[in-house]
């Protein structure tokens, strides 16, 4: 057993002003070398523990703090943030929190500098750092002009080129693309083999489940578990917990539930497929000539009872017409009429001379509901950006209702046409939330007596009310991403663009923004909806359309399952198909559909001879 290189006895604290405290009496001990995932909800207090780890909290913050920390032997209150900087790195979950400098190559460079290290060594650092994390490409570049998931990139590469004794990621991987998220998973698991402690924090565990030594889950201050992850997996039920578990580990709980022995559940996805394979019995092969019950459309019968949300004209469209193999045919906007939104060869190049978007030729239809994704700088944000003329073609135009936009001010654009920034801070100015609500409906010179009216129905529907009154820059992350939700969909615009909606958000809350969205969607809207995180996204029931960006192009587009479950566009866009597609290919020779990218509707397939058996056995 390594000694504890991180000590905490008794931790309280509670930020100034706060009726709360945020942390409850934390004892907590990591041994060196560990790899210890910190996760829970939203506002659970993960940051703040990372905080106190390296002296942050409560030099930076202020606030009420009680009990001891100490990293590598050094009470946190015996040095002062830049003397503790020397052994505890700490990547920051927003980068703009981070970056100091205008260049990346001074931003990597910026720490190794304080330290006043040679410079031939730190030529050779930063150079190592850009090889070993693939960014070779943002050589050059303004840190300012950067996606935020590479500015992401920069700002875990100027932590990990000073090689600290102790590495805290908070949320690292929550705008990357999911390739990208291997490289820093890679290089962080290299890290740790070589000794380095790594405190990983985020309520997404499942890219470092299977690795981590231990899981630390934070309930409301407190800590609700602690053990190794196969502990976890078998003790608790991920259901009703907010973090981002593997899919696999979701099917194995769904297959328990159903039946089936606790061998099931493996840590690894590996070990999830072998195990499945010794114990299902061998299915009877599909009918593909019958309808499949879980697959009708846009609407997806789920095992578990989900809050209703009535179908959309889409929808009831959708469930009309059935194919050949029995899988129902999502509904598609009608091509032939004109598109609310079309790019005409479009081309765009930033002041620095990076060529964002080559020559995109893309149309959106009413009834599109579409996930835009790709690799961290394919022109995502940059593509929507043109639809409500925050930046305008170099060349080609753009047209909007049949009407070419170049002429038209944002501010005429923006009453038929909603963005949500990637970053709430950047949307959030009035100086409370009622006030943030009501902005876009004054200005659209709305009567009092409608704007006091949308104001509280809206708040009753995104859980506001109580925050009304309340400074949006007092608020969480979380509750931030609310109100920029709603103050977005207040004054129903017919267009509606999400950068990232769910980037940092637990389970729950990503699941009710999602919710909330495709309830606003309905057949005479476009929603576009910019993320990385396809886990969340092949729920939707509503999600009819993939568009995928590479090098500012559009790579490829089609329906979910033709995009989810296409091996090369997965390769290229998550490393690999997804697990639940693995794990149904590994079972395709006992009657399982390969096509499989839910979940939910995997667990139906496995467990329907079983309780086909059970039924017959019981009459």
């Amino acid at each position: 057993m390594n000694r504890a290189i991180i000590r905490i006895q008794n931790l309280k604290f509670a930020y100034p002003r706060a009726r709360e405290p945020v942390l409850r009496g934390i004892n907590l001990e990591i041994p060196e070398g560990e790899l210890v995932i910190v996760t829970g909800a939203n506002g659970s207090g993960k940051t703040t523990l990372g905080k106190c780890m390296n002296g942050l909290i409560p030099y930076s913050t202020g606030g009420v703090f009680e009990g001891k920390v100490e990293v590598c032997g050094i009470h946190t209150f015996e040095k002062d943030v830049s003397e503790l900087a020397l052994y505890v790195g700490f990547v920051f979950g927003n980068p703009e929190d981070q970056l100091a400098t205008p260049r990346v190559e001074t931003e990597i460079a910026f720490g190794l500098c304080n330290l006043a290290v040679p410079r031939e060594t730190i030529l050779e650092k930063t150079e190592a750092i850009f090889h070993r994390l693939g960014i070779e490409r943002l050589k050059g570049r303004s840190t300012f002009e950067l996606s935020t998931g590479e500015q992401q990139m920069v700002a875990i590469a100027s932590i990990l080129v000073m090689e600290p004794t102790i590495l805290i990621l908070d949320d690292p991987l929550s705008h990357l693309n999911q390739n990208t998220c291997q490289k820093v998973i890679e290089v962080v698991r290299g890290l740790n083999g070589a000794g380095t402690t790594i405190i990983w924090i985020s309520q997404n565990i499942s890219e470092m489940f299977e690795f981590a030594d231990r899981i630390v889950l934070l309930d409301n201050g407190e800590i609700g578990f602690n053990g190794p992850p196969r502990a976890m997996a078998e003790e608790m039920d991920f259901k009703g917990l907010p973090v981002i578990v593997p899919q696999h580990i979701e099917l194995s709980q769904e297959l328990v539930k159903a039946g089936f022995s606790r061998e099931v559940i493996e840590p690894s996805l590996r070990g999830s497929i072998q195990k499945l394979n010794e114990l299902t019995e061998t299915m009877e092969p599909v009918n593909l000539s019958t309808p499949r019950p879980e697959a009708r459309g846009s609407l997806e019968v789920h095992p578990e009872p989900r809050s209703f949300i009535p179908p959309s004209k889409a929808e009831l469209r959708a469930v009309e017409r059935v194919n050949d193999t029995g899988k129902a045919i999502s509904s598609k906007p009608d091509s032939t009429r004109e598109p609310m939104i079309q790019f005409d060869h479009v081309t765009f190049s930033y002041p620095d001379g990076f060529t964002a978007l080559k020559d995109i030729s893309l149309e959106f239809h009413e009834g599109d509901f579409v996930l835009v994704s790709g690799w961290n700088g394919s022109g995502k944000t940059t593509l929507a950006k043109h639809l409500n003329g925050l930046l305008r073609p170099t060349e080609g135009r753009m047209v909007i209702g049949g009407q070419d936009i170049s002429d038209r001010p944002t501010s005429d654009l923006a009453r038929g046409i909603g963005f949500l920034f990637q970053n709430p801070d950047h949307q959030l100015h009035r100086p409370t939330v009622r006030d943030e609500l009501a902005f876009s409906l004054i200005n659209f010179g709305v009567d009092t007596r409608t704007v006091t009216e949308k104001i509280s129905t809206c708040a009753e529907s995104f859980q506001l009310k109580h925050l009304l009154d309340r400074s949006p820059q007092e608020l969480s992350g979380s509750e931030k991403k609310r109100v920029t939700v709603a103050s977005v969909l207040i004054y129903d615009p017919a267009i509606v663009i999400f950068d990232e909606p769910t980037a940092n958000l637990d389970q729950i809350q990503a699941k009710n923004i999602i919710d909330i969205i495709e309830r606003y969607f309905d057949d005479t809207k476009v929603v576009l909806c910019i993320s990385h995180d396809i886990r969340l996204w092949v729920e939707s029931r509503r999600l009819n359309r993939v568009v995928i960006m590479k090098d500012g192009r559009v790579f490829k587009q089609g329906d979910p399952e033709n995009i989810f479950c296409d091996p090369t566009i997965m390769e290229f866009l998550y490393g690999s198909v997804l697990p639940i597609t693995q794990i149904a290919q590994s079972l395709s020779g006992k009657g399982v559909r390969p096509r499989h990218y839910r979940a939910s509707t995997l667990a139906e397939e496995i467990t329907r001879p079983r309780k086909r058996s059970h039924h017959a056995a019981g009459q």
